[in-house]
């Protein structure tokens, strides 16, 4: 069969094969490492999809004043392509497992330009000083598992989950449960979220000091707005995207010098998903008031299901 007449049905058909040859060689994460510590939408996905993403994540170990953050005495600039799968179990399908395996090269740029020379300005702020910045390679791979379940609310959706996964890589190692909910408003074309995510942690060849455990509180509300004749294939092809923004509180990854407590650090980020598949999510610690530590990151991505439900193929 050429590839330019294959039934989409048979790509999704492989494409879902290859998850249960992921599953014999993956660990049991719900998000991306390091995505879900510097601020991410973490909540898990409930339709199937194979996504492709480009991560950037950045740790500067100064402000802009020159103040240091704790005992790193390098900035990080962590450059992580992913593949990350979701699906139902068949004999289960309230339960839907998530497996992801990452990696890329850790450098300054080009999450150096994306700050100083693209954000700040754009902002009207100073440049962030770097003075040693870690240059290798590293890695991240896990996976989870969610229970969800389904029920009418005042004549609206509303969906109730449980899950449990792990993480490891170069960075750090961890085990996490998370408990959550979504609520959707159709008439308003609008999504409300609450996500508590617990996670033990472990510290990593690159993050060599982080805190024991980790407790991360999200809000997400999003919106889809009503068809637009945009008069743009492109953007008609997109379709609607949901746009939405996340509030996040984690009570630390990193330590105070000294090996103290765990610094507690809020987050915001936007996200903008489109039914094509495509997505982008941006987030930053100036939420927290300061410029320095866990300071930004955003991620571009595409569901591969979704683009060959397109036809293109």
């Amino acid at each position: 069969m050429r590839i330019g007449t294959a039934d989409p049905r048979t790509w999704t058909w492989l494409v879902r094969s290859t998850t249960w040859v992921l599953l014999a060689v993956a660990l049991p994460a719900q998000a991306l490492a390091p995505d879900v510590h510097w601020g991410a939408n973490a909540f898990p996905p409930v339709d199937p999809e194979v996504r492709l993403s480009l991560s950037l994540n950045r740790f500067t170990e100064f402000s802009k004043s020159g103040q240091r953050y704790n005992d790193y005495d390098e900035t990080f600039g962590f450059n992580m392509l992913h593949l990350s799968v979701a699906d139902q179990i068949p004999a289960w399908p309230d339960f839907t497992f998530t497996l992801f395996a990452g990696g890329g090269p850790t450098n300054d740029q080009p999450t150096r330009w994306l700050q100083n020379d693209f954000l700040h300005k754009l902002w009207g702020q100073d440049a962030v000083p770097v003075d040693g910045a870690r240059s290798d390679w590293d890695y991240a791979c896990g996976g989870s598992l969610t229970y969800s379940r389904e029920r009418e609310l005042w004549d609206q959706r509303l969906r109730l989950f449980g899950g449990a996964g792990a993480s490891f890589g170069s960075l750090y190692q961890e085990f996490s449960s998370h408990v959550g909910a979504e609520f959707h408003v159709p008439s308003l074309n609008a999504k409300v979220g609450l996500l508590e995510r617990f996670a033990w942690l472990d510290s990593g060849e690159t993050l060599h000091e982080v805190a024991d455990d980790s407790n991360i509180v999200q809000l997400y509300v999003g919106y889809v707005p009503s068809r637009l004749d945009t008069r743009n294939w492109f953007a008609d092809w997109l379709g609607n995207p949901e746009v939405g923004f996340t509030l996040t509180y984690d009570t630390g990854l990193f330590l105070e010098s000294g090996g103290g407590d765990a610094i507690g650090t809020w987050f915001i980020s936007m996200r903008v998903k489109w039914p094509t598949g495509l997505m982008f999510e941006i987030w930053n610690d100036i939420a927290n008031g300061t410029d320095f530590g866990p300071t930004m990151g955003m991620t571009f991505s595409v569901d591969l299901l979704s683009v060959f439900e397109q036809r293109w193929f």
